[in-house]
């Protein structure tokens, strides 16, 4: 099975690389950085190549490809947005597992007013464009991209900005240099790929998280909040705020779910789950039960006190 894939965070100007590499500390501390790139302007969205070697990031204006001591190897141009550019608003980027190719989601607006999001694959070694396709929307907010383990394909979660669910794709570039884009018929929030590539996780509008089997998107469990063993009495003491927010995958078989209420008290809880049954095997030990943590694929995870960018 292909290693987890290499986690990104942005923390004050550098992009720090999380490869996992063993359990966590016992003590719940987070793991350690195995990477940091420094940066040059402001890095809206990165990732890091699988051998650690160079790292991605977009900022305003432009796709970076650098090297660990800042050397930039190439640089694209994304265009003249005519749209407020930040965060939730930009160019997002993606390494392919195998480090070959750069995917990138490229909104609307760098392209002139009334334009549609495109998706391109670059050759990570050149900057080359080897392909690219129109999303056929230009009105959503910036992309999550999870490449697959098998080099090729590419799962990409838009959100549009002018209603609600989430739109899914799954994109394969092709040996022959062919790009092709299939949109799934389920609309759901994207979370997460599985470090071997089999299942998917995403959240639906009414709070549940299901797990699906890749490449079709087949259902395989689902579960809500009262899986979890919260009674009547307490969801009501929690109003319509509590309910099943994130998932990750915390190895090639179970995922981190995150219960909370956002708009109550402050409960949080991490349980983890079988993705092929649905069933809940118990909560996050310790302190990391009740914090925002990242789980790493590996069964490692760290807490989400830096930006994360992923």
């Amino acid at each position: 099975m292909p290693a987890p894939r290499v986690h990104t965070l942005l923390d004050d100007g550098r992009l720090l690389a999380f490869a996992p590499t063993g359990p966590p500390r016992e003590n719940g501390e987070p793991v350690e950085p195995t990477a940091n790139f420094p940066t040059a302007g402001r890095p809206l969205r990165a990732d890091t190549a699988p051998d650690l070697r160079g790292a991605v990031y977009t900022t305003r204006d432009e796709l970076v490809h650098a090297r660990r001591d800042g050397d930039v190897l190439w640089r694209m141009a994304l265009g003249s947005s005519d749209d407020h550019v930040g965060p939730s608003r930009c160019a997002a980027c993606a390494f392919s597992r195998d480090g070959r190719v750069v995917w990138l989601h490229r909104p609307g607006p760098y392209f002139g007013s009334g334009a549609t999001d495109r998706l391109h694959a670059l050759d990570a070694a050149t900057g080359a464009v080897l392909a690219w396709t129109d999303l056929g929307r230009g009105n959503y907010w910036t992309g999550t991209l999870h490449p697959h383990p098998d080099g090729e394909h590419l799962l990409l979660g838009l959100s549009p900005m002018d209603v609600t669910g989430e739109h899914v794709f799954r994109a394969r570039l092709r040996v022959d240099g062919s790009l092709t884009v299939v949109r799934y018929g389920f609309e759901s929030l994207l979370h997460g790929l599985s470090p071997d590539g089999r299942f998917l996780a995403t959240a639906e509008d009414d709070d549940s998280v299901t797990f699906r089997a890749f490449p079709h998107g087949t259902v395989t469990s689902r579960v809500t909040i009262g899986d979890f063993g919260y009674d009547e009495a307490f969801v009501r003491e929690h109003d319509l705020g509590i309910g099943c927010h994130t998932a990750g995958f915390l190895d090639a078989d179970t995922a981190v779910v995150d219960v909370h209420d956002d708009y109550g008290e402050g409960f949080h809880e991490n349980h983890v789950v079988e993705a092929a049954t649905g069933r809940v095997l118990g909560p996050l030990p310790g302190a990391c039960r009740h914090r925002n943590v990242q789980v790493l694929g590996d069964g490692t995870w760290l807490f989400q006190d830096r930006r994360h960018s992923g």
